[in-house]
């Protein structure tokens, strides 16, 4: 732990702004699951905030978005609903799991809230 000491001047702000936003995603997800969504299913959605920090980046810093990107980006967020068949989309299927009956109606939130976290 020699190495290990307090950042320097002006980077405590990006350090306290990582753990910030980290522990906004834990909540976000505890959030999910506490209303319903099952944990699979926030897990593949939480997948895809890579393509919201890239769009975001975008949006906010210029960053480049060729077709490449952009592509990469509508196949990772069908592969999460896919992977994911949320209730939303897909409605109820005649094979579904026990927990199925047991998500509440707000379940709808935590696949809101899944892509942010």
């Amino acid at each position: 732990f020699s190495g290990i000491g307090l950042p320097r001047e002006g980077e405590g702000r990006w350090v306290f702004g990582a753990g910030f936003f980290m522990t906004l995603s834990i909540v976000c997800c505890i959030i999910c699951m506490t209303l319903g969504t099952p944990i699979g299913e926030v897990s593949s959605l939480v997948s895809i905030n890579v393509v919201l920090a890239a769009i975001l980046g975008r949006i906010f810093l210029g960053e480049p978005l060729r077709w490449v990107h952009f592509l990469s980006a509508v196949f990772s967020i069908m592969g999460a609903l896919l992977i994911s068949r949320p209730r939303v989309l897909f409605g109820l299927s005649g094979i579904e799991a026990p927990e199925a009956d047991i998500a509440s109606s707000t379940a709808w939130v935590g696949y809101v809230l899944s892509p942010i976290a």
